[in-house]
């Protein structure tokens, strides 16, 4: 997970609450984003509930309303925002796939 400096020198890692607030949900996946790591992301909103949570979305949609649009903040926002529906495609998909593994079936390119 990452860890975010408190000003304290001692930091939280973020994503470790298993129930944190949304504004705290929503910014692991920003980080993520902006690391370009999808998979990650993906597993990550699968694993925590989130891909179907409407309050988790509202959050999203709230700061893509009222952040200024020059912020890098925005932009990650705004890239959740527009991948919602493959993000929810690409875990159904990788949700089907793991018990077929174990079968050994071969992976589709």
């Amino acid at each position: 997970m990452s860890k975010i400096e408190n000003g304290t020198g001692q930091g939280w890692d973020v994503g470790m609450d298993p129930n944190p607030p949304l504004i705290d949900a929503l910014y692991l996946p920003m980080l993520l984003w902006g690391d370009e790591k999808r998979k990650k992301l993906v597993g990550h909103l699968g694993e925590r509930i989130l891909l179907g949570v409407g309050p988790f979305w509202k959050m999203a949609q709230a700061l893509f309303e009222v952040l200024p649009r020059d912020l890098e903040d925005w932009g990650l926002v705004n890239a959740l925002l527009g991948e919602r529906q493959s993000f929810l495609s690409e875990r159904k998909s990788a949700a089907f796939r793991a018990p077929q593994a174990p079968l050994g079936f071969p992976e589709e390119p």
